[in-house]
């Protein structure tokens, strides 16, 4: 019921415009916990963010703190599989535009 509700609902532009929007809120509250949690600076914890969302990992920035490491924790769970959604919708937008 859901899938067809959100596919007559939404356009695919409109998914697209949902999906970074919530990327960038993600990222901008994600930046700041772990700027709070870890004493870092804001631009290594919004590096660190994008690094963990992106699903590369460098490892050169990481937690040290336990508060730290359940933040990075529930972040990739929730953020990387957000950030695929948003690929696997760019991907199908150009799919579809591609045939016409």
């Amino acid at each position: 019921f859901m899938k067809t509700f959100f596919k007559h609902w939404l356009t695919a532009i409109q998914k697209i415009e949902l999906e970074l929007s919530l990327i960038l809120i993600l990222l901008s509250v994600w930046s700041i916990l772990i700027h709070r949690s870890e004493w870092i600076g804001y631009f290594n914890s919004f590096y660190f963010s994008v690094i963990t969302l992106a699903g590369i990992w460098y490892g050169d920035i990481v937690p040290h703190t336990i508060v730290g490491k359940i933040i990075a924790m529930i972040y990739g769970l929730i953020g990387v599989p957000l950030f695929v959604v948003a690929w696997l919708l760019i991907i199908e937008l150009l799919k579809w535009s591609w045939k016409e």
